[in-house]
This record gives C-alpha cells, sequence and structure tokens, in this order.
C-alpha cells in the first residue's frame, strides 16, 4: 500500500500550486490549488482529463464557453480540447484533475 498526502506530495514544477497526489502509467492525480483572482489559461492536452471540485467555485472555460463548477461537481475534457480555470470568489479553490494517460 501506498499513501500520498498533501504535504508529501511532490510539487509540479508548472509555477502553480498543484501536487502530484499519484502516478502511473496510465493515471495521474493532481491537486490544484487557485487562489482567489488566480487562473490557469486555456490550453489542450494529449490525454482527457476528469475535474473534480473539492472546494469553493471555479469557471471552466473552453473556447468561448465558460461553465460554473461547484464543490464536489465533475466535469470530463477530451483530449485537444482547449480549456482553462478561473477563480472568480473570494475564497481558495482545491480541484482533483486526474489525467487519463491511455
Amino acid at each position: 500500500m501506498k499513501i500520498t498526502t498533501l504535504e508529501n506530495a511532490p510539487k509540479s514544477p508548472s509555477g502553480l500550486d498543484a501536487s502530484k497526489m499519484y502516478y502511473s502509467a496510465s493515471l495521474e492525480i493532481m491537486h490544484l490549488h487557485l487562489n482567489p483572482g488566480q487562473q490557469v489559461p486555456q490550453h489542450s492536452n494529449p490525454f482527457n482529463a476528469v475535474l473534480c471540485i473539492l472546494d469553493g467555485k471555479v469557471m471552466l472555460e473552453s473556447g468561448k464557453e465558460a461553465f460554473e463548477l461547484n464543490k464536489f461537481d465533475v466535469a470530463e475534457v477530451e483530449a485537444g480540447i482547449e480549456r482553462g480555470f478561473r477563480n472568480e470568489s473570494d475564497s481558495d479553490v482545491r480541484i482533483l484533475v486526474m489525467k487519463k494517460l491511455l
């Protein structure tokens, strides 16, 4: 059994407050923390991603569309689709980002 805590998880080199909670050949799970007003610019990835909002409220943007996601909402974004996140609230946002690598 392997247990990873937020305190001992490797930090992402992206400059964001993101920690790698789990990694295998088929799945990577990141914990992402966004402060009020913080955003991740729109980008695309070569893998499907499933997002689960753990705390707070975030705007998920894809192209010109925007979707408000609240605590415990889940969204799947397919590979190659532009997506970005924006914390428009006055509180922190915490997201589990699950990257489906296979």
